[in-house]
């Protein structure tokens, strides 16, 4: 018999959201733009769902945090993916941009593994708010130029990096749903 807090709708729209990126790559080989806009669109309202009925319903748990991670993952890599495969007009001026998020996003990653033994995601709200802004991001690249939008996010995400990399540099393990370095700050005084 599978544990009851395993099942619940907020582990089923992460779990989802996993499974249904693969469809994605799909529906652009079929040229269905409508279709893909409106699954893309589905897939990353199910981000925003997740972690909420998860706090409302109080159904947070380890295995949540894991599969919303796994989701998320899958979900912004076949972003940047589309992004390339289908806008890369929009990419080319930004790649010093690109760099830089590369560069902080591996810093966070590098120093939560070496403060918690793990790569640890943290759902900040400056993260939350970046996932958004990629999401329109993308979808507006079908119906205008988005360089400078695409500039703005970049920037916007390396800076919810260097959040978290502040985070575990200046108080060692960080719980995932941390939602500002602030929060820690007033935990620590």
């Amino acid at each position: 018999m599978i544990p009851q807090n395993i099942l619940t709708i907020p582990n089923a729209l992460s779990l989802g959201r996993f499974l249904g990126v693969p469809l994605l790559f799909f529906l652009v080989h079929l040229e269905q733009k409508a279709w893909f806009i409106g699954w893309y669109l589905f897939l990353g309202f199910t981000d925003f769902l997740d972690g909420k009925l998860a706090r409302l319903w109080n159904q947070t748990s380890r295995l949540g945090s894991h599969l919303d991670s796994l989701g998320d993952l899958a979900y912004y890599l076949a972003t940047a993916w589309f992004f390339l495969f289908l806008f890369p007009g929009y990419l080319q001026p930004n790649v010093i941009w690109i760099v830089l998020l590369a560069v902080t996003a591996g810093a966070a990653m590098v120093i939560s593994w070496y403060q918690s033994g793990r790569v640890t995601f943290v759902h900040t709200w400056l993260n939350q708010a970046n996932g958004a802004l990629v999401v329109a991001a993308f979808v507006l690249s079908f119906f205008m130029d988005t360089t400078y939008l695409i500039r703005i996010v970049l920037l916007l995400l390396s800076a919810g990096f260097i959040e978290i990399f502040l985070m575990f540099y200046w108080y060692g393990r960080v719980h995932p749903d941390t939602r500002t370095i602030f929060h820690l700050q007033e935990s620590d005084s």
